[in-house]
């Protein structure tokens, strides 16, 4: 399945929503999405959802960004996480979770 990326954009933050797939074959566009969040945004929401899939790669990405958007001075949050994805995200220190049905 391919991923689908929603951008919403407020004054000074962002929202990406993702849908489908996020894998090594869809991997690539967020990290295309996250390298393209000016850091004027003072916050970015990754609405994961509508996310069907997630494997290590999908994973990297995620860290990958977050990291440099943090560095840059973006706060970084998740919402909606899939439960099977939140507990691994958790473990790699990614804050912002709300897992699904908490």
């Amino acid at each position: 399945m391919a991923l689908t990326i929603k951008r919403t954009a407020g004054a000074r933050s962002v929202t990406l929503q993702l849908q489908g797939d996020l894998d090594l074959a869809t991997a690539p566009e967020l990290s295309a999405a996250l390298d393209s969040i000016p850091a004027s945004y003072g916050r970015l929401v990754l609405d994961l959802s509508k996310l069907g899939f997630i494997d290590s790669t999908g994973v990297r990405a995620l860290v990958r960004g977050k990291q440099e958007l943090t560095d840059h001075g973006v706060k970084v949050d998740l919402f909606d996480v899939p439960r099977q994805a939140a507990k691994v995200l958790q473990l790699l220190g990614l804050d912002g979770l709300e897992p699904r049905g908490a």
